[in-house]
């Protein structure tokens, strides 16, 4: 199986509605999308991701987050029958949600003020999986 999670970032100068339009170019098994908004004066990329990709256990990364930096995780999981649910640590969980009956997707986000010279992050499936895709970006 393959599975995947991708940060995409747009700069939105004013005006708080989008449409979002999602295309592939094969057969997709489940998919899913969350959107969130970045105020204030935030680059246009991400100063320091990391991805993990076909863990089968808890993702997790630790690295430096800046003064005035917002740290977001997003992971998506391939599983077994029935609902599932993930745990963060590091950051404070926003979405934990099922899709197409056993696969997860599950996101975080914190603000950090006065940054943190060494922020561990992870993120725990409550269930057998047998295949997470996750990554953590820092934006300032």
């Amino acid at each position: 199986n393959t599975n995947s999670a991708n940060i995409y970032m747009i700069p939105w100068p004013t005006g708080d509605t989008a449409t979002i339009a999602f295309q592939t170019s094969g057969t997709v098994a489940a998919s899913g999308i969350a959107v969130f908004a970045m105020h204030g004066n935030i680059s246009q990329s991400a100063a320091f991701s990391v991805a993990t990709s076909k863990v089968t256990a808890a993702a997790t990364a630790t690295f430096p987050v800046p003064s005035g930096a917002a740290v977001l995780g997003y992971s998506f999981t391939l599983g077994s029958a029935g609902a599932r649910t993930n745990t963060w640590s590091g950051l404070t969980e926003v979405l934990d949600q099922t899709i197409a009956g056993s696969n997860q997707h599950s996101a975080a986000v914190s603000e950090f003020p006065t940054g943190s010279a060494s922020l561990t992050v992870t993120d725990t499936p409550a269930n057998t999986l047998s295949n997470m895709a996750a990554l953590f970006a820092v934006f300032r």
